[in-house]
C-alpha cells in the first residue's frame, strides 16, 4: 500500500490524525515497536513530500511534541510546573522515546518554504517544545552534606535519559527556527520569557558589587538548566543574518539580562568542578554520576558546551569587569584575588 504515492499520503493523514491514540496504545502494551504500527512512522515521516505536507497542512511537529508532552507526569512546584520523575520509568521512557524520534525525523525532512501561516505553526510548536523544558529546569536539585553521607542516593537516571533523548532532537530545533531572522528574534524572545517566568519567586540579595548573593557550595544546585541552553544554540546563528546579541537580547531595554542569563549555566560549571575536586563526596554517586553525563560526549554538546557558549554570549553583552566579578565569586576565589 505505501508504495502507491496516493495510498501513501491518505494513510500518512490517518496516521498523524490518529498519533495520540496509537501511541497512547503502544505505552500501555508489552509488544515490540518493530511490530507495532507505530513503527510505520520511520516510512511516512522520513519521505521529503510527504513530512512537509503533514508538518504544513496537519500541524505534524505539534501534534508529535504534544503527544509526548500530554504522557510526561507533572506537579505544580510553586509558581511552575516540573517533571514527576519518579513516574519516568525504563519501560516508559524505552516505548516513549520513539516520539522523539519521530519529531527528528519532520525536522529533518519537513522543512519547506516559510510563509506567515507556517511561522504562526512553528511558533506554536516552540511553545510545546519550551513547556517541556519548563517542567525540566532545575530538577534534581542537591545541597551539599557537609557532616553525614546522605542515607540514599537520588535517581538521577530519568532526567539524564530524558537529556539524552533531548539531544538528538534540540540541534535540529535550533537549525530549523534559525534560518529566518523574523523566527530566530522571535523564538529568543520566547525563550527569554520562558527564562524570566522560571525563575524562583523570592527575594533576590545582592552584595556590594551588584552581584546575586549565592554560594554553590551551600544553596540548591544542578546540572539540570534546558531553557539558558536552548537560548545559547539560538544566539549563535545570529551572524546568518547579520543580527547582533545586542538586538536578540533587547541590551538597551534590559541592560543586565547578561548578568542574570551567566547565572545558571555558570552554576553548573562550578557545580561540576566543586564535584570533580571532590567537594560533594557525601553525597553519594548520584552527583558524580549527573556531572559524568553532563561533561560525556553523550551529552556534552547541548549541556557542558552550551553553558560555556552563553557565558561567552553575556561576557560580550555585559560589563568586562562585573562579568569577571562574578565568575570569581562563584568559584570562591575571591579571598586569592
Amino acid at each position: 500500500m505505501l508504495l502507491e504515492s496516493t495510498c501513501k499520503k491518505l494513510f500518512s493523514i490517518e496516521f498523524i490524525k490518529l498519533y495520540h491514540e496509537l501511541q497512547d496504545q503502544f505505552l500501555h502494551d508489552d509488544h515490540d515497536h518493530a511490530i507495532s504500527v507505530t513503527s510505520m512512522s520511520v516510512q511516512v515521516f522520513t519521505t521529503p513530500s510527504i513530512a512537509q505536507m503533514l508538518v504544513v497542512e496537519h500541524d505534524a511537529l505539534k501534534c508529535v511534541l504534544d503527544t509526548f508532552i500530554s504522557f510526561v507526569e507533572v506537579e505544580e512546584h510553586g509558581h511552575t510546573k516540573k517533571l514527576k520523575l519518579p513516574k519516568l520509568s525504563f519501560h516508559f521512557l524505552d516505548r516513549s522515546q520513539w516520539m522523539l524520534y519521530d519529531l527528528t525525523y519532520l525536522l529533518q525532512h519537513g522543512k519547506g518554504e516559510w510563509t506567515a501561516a507556517q511561522k504562526a505553526k512553528f511558533l506554536d510548536c516552540f511553545r510545546s517544545l519550551l513547556r517541556l523544558l519548563m517542567c525540566l529546569q532545575g530538577v534534581d536539585t542537591s545541597i551539599r552534606q557537609t557532616t553525614l553521607h546522605v542515607p540514599y542516593d537520588l535517581d538521577w537516571e530519568p532526567a539524564i535519559r530524558l537529556q539524552m533523548l533531548l539531544c538528538r532532537v534540540l540541534p535540529l530545533v535550533a537549525q530549523w527556527f534559525s534560518s529566518d531572522a523574523e523566527v530566530l528574534c522571535r523564538c529568543v524572545t520566547l525563550t527569554l520569557e520562558a527564562i524570566e517566568k522560571n525563575r524562583p519567586r523570592r527575594r533576590v540579595k545582592y552584595d556590594s558589587d551588584r552581584i546575586e548573593v549565592f554560594d554553590v557550595s551551600n544553596g540548591p544546585s544542578t546540572i539540570h538548566y534546558p531553557l539558558p541552553r536552548l537560548l545559547a544554540s539560538l544566539l549563535v546563528h545570529a551572524g546568518k543574518h547579520d543580527l547582533t546579541l545586542q538586538e536578540l537580547l533587547n541590551v538597551n531595554e534590559d541592560p543586565g539580562v547578561g548578568q542574570y542569563l551567566m547565572e545558571e549555566p555558570l552554576r553548573a560549571i562550578v557545580f561540576a568542578a566543586q564535584v570533580n575536586v571532590g567537594q560533594w563526596r557525601r553525597n553519594g554517586y548520584a552527583v558524580l554520576s549527573q556531572v559524568c553525563y553532563y561533561q560525556h560526549i553523550s551529552c556534552r554538546s547541548q549541556m557542558y558546551d552550551q553553558d560555556i557558549v552563553l557565558l561567552q554570549a553575556c561576557a560580550a553583552v555585559m560589563d568586562p569587569e562585573l562579568f569577571i566579578r562574578t565568575l570569581v565569586k562563584r568559584f570562591g576565589l575571591a579571598k586569592w584575588t
